[in-house]
């Protein structure tokens, strides 16, 4: 009788330990939470198939890049985040890409994190920055989705003693939340996540998309460091990749957006004036600048974006170093931190976004516009101005109908604006095609190259000094969320000194 009792006990306690070990399985491996704390549903992008199976959570970047590294090719790029010149606070910011197959191939998932200065062995050093503080991004990531055709958003968060992913949305979230951009005043923003401030396409971005990639380490010319570097640095300094493949990488990924049928097919589901924002205004920004770094001799080259906008051609202009240097110092530019009058290199210039030329062609594409309704738009305003106000308000004369331009030609009438009446000029004007804009444009091109060859560059400069005033003061700049320039954490251009 007792060994009875005493088999019903074992059977007992090998009954509640299987029950124990299968709830302890149903709840290892890796949640990924929403924003209001719930797990979030399953998404069809490989970093989300690969982080739900693992057995845990990866709680850093050498967790993810261990976690990543059997299917992914992986490289890793890095940008001062205070500006080249000024490294001493230790803040840049390493971007990583992975792919399939080659190291060459199209990027699906891109993540971003961070350095900062920390106390190790009594000596004070450049460490990743991977502690769970509360609240504080650990890591930012974006991975493509293969169903939706378009991209989700991540974030890996502290929470004090451990750090926590989070699926924030997707590219349909973020044109969601910018949807008014441009179109209400005053500016209004979606909640739905943090991101839609600087992703504002809701795509891969770099800011310093054309060579010469001021700040980021180049191969040819790779940044400066202050202050000793940790082990973890350091690993990730002997493998860094040029940015010239970062920037090509994340081309690729905007024109993977672009071309995708569902992101095109979101897009057309908004008004015909959200459509055409990217004609009429300016929804996200790159910076050129000239091409040689500032402590060379010669001439600056000036992009000729900066100069004559995206649609004057790609030839640079040419002006006297000494005259520019004379400018900067009339106008009392210095970085804020440092003692520099300028950016590694010159006339560092915010100019019309990759992402936005992109949907420019598509809406040509779709029959929506064609090229001389682009240089007509273009064309109507003062040439080279960044955030142009007054073109970007006549978007809101644009019926909501496909075929828009009789409309809008109609309203354009009424209005007494001289961007307007430039506007219904041009549009009206059955001579005024492509021809004569080539014609034009070029005439204008080597007017202004003479002009400024001849040392008359200050109205030029005073131009740029705007646009980059522009950006910071433009919708796209009012997020609470974010901000595309990202002011506070990163430093870009002089400013005047106080």
């Amino acid at each position: 009788m007792a060994t009875e009792v005493v088999l019903k006990y074992v059977q007992i306690i090998v009954v509640l330990t299987i029950i124990y070990a299968v709830n302890v399985l149903a709840q290892s491996g890796c949640m990924v939470a929403t924003s209001q704390g719930q797990r979030a549903v399953s998404q069809n992008d490989l970093f989300f198939k690969t982080i739900s199976a693992a057995p845990r959570c990866p709680q850093n970047i050498d967790e993810v890049n261990s976690l990543l590294a059997n299917q992914f090719q992986n490289r890793k790029f890095l940008v001062a985040n205070r500006g080249r010149n000024n490294p001493k606070q230790g803040s840049f910011s390493f971007f990583e890409s992975f792919s399939g197959g080659t190291r060459n191939g199209e990027a699906g998932i891109f993540l971003g994190h961070f350095t900062g200065l920390k106390n190790i062995g009594g000596k004070v050093m450049i460490d990743l920055d991977q502690s769970p503080d509360n609240g504080k991004l650990v890591i930012e990531l974006i991975a493509w989705d293969t169903v939706k055709g378009y991209y989700n958003f991540y974030e890996l968060i502290g929470q004090g003693t451990v750090n926590q992913w989070f699926y924030r949305g997707d590219s349909k979230d973020i044109l969601l939340d910018n949807q008014a951009i441009y179109l209400s005043q005053p500016a209004q923003f979606g909640q739905r996540l943090r991101c839609s401030g600087c992703h504002v396409s809701g795509g891969p971005i770099m800011k310093e998309l054309a060579f010469p990639h001021n700040d980021w380490w180049v191969k040819s010319r790779p940044l400066l460091f202050e202050n000793p570097q940790s082990e973890a640095f350091l690993q990730r300094l002997r493998v860094v990749d040029t940015a010239e493949n970062f920037s090509s990488q994340v081309q690729m990924g905007i024109q993977k957006l672009e071309a995708s049928t569902q992101y095109q097919a979101l897009k057309k589901s908004f008004s015909v004036q959200a459509q055409l924002r990217p004609l009429f205004c300016d929804m996200e920004i790159n910076i050129q600048s000239d091409i040689n770094s500032s402590d060379r001799s010669g001439n600056i080259q000036i992009p000729l974006a900066s100069v004559g906008g995206p649609f004057a051609g790609t030839s640079p202009m040419v002006i006297s170093k000494s005259v520019y240097q004379g400018l900067l110092q009339k106008y009392g530019l210095q970085f804020p931190e440092t003692k520099f009058q300028d950016a590694d290199h010159g006339w560092l210039s915010p100019v019309k976004g990759y992402s936005d030329l992109l949907a420019i062609a598509s809406l040509k594409a779709s029959g929506l516009i064609d090229d001389k309704t682009i240089l007509d738009v273009y064309f109507a305003a003062q040439i080279g101005v960044l955030m142009n106000k007054d073109r970007c308000q006549l978007l809101k004369l644009v019926p909501n109908t496909w075929n828009w331009k009789p409309g809008f030609l109609q309203n354009l009438k009424l209005q007494t604006s001289m961007v307007a009446k430039s506007m219904y000029q041009r549009m009206t004007n059955p001579e005024l095609n492509l021809a004569a804009y080539q014609k034009a444009i070029g005439e204008w091109y080597a007017q202004t190259s003479k002009k400024l060859q001849a040392g008359d560059v200050e109205s030029s400069f005073v131009q740029l000094l705007q646009n980059r005033k522009a950006v910071f003061e433009s919708d796209i700049s009012k997020n609470p969320r974010g901000q595309i320039l990202e002011p506070g954490f990163r430093v870009i251009f002089p400013v005047k000194r106080l």
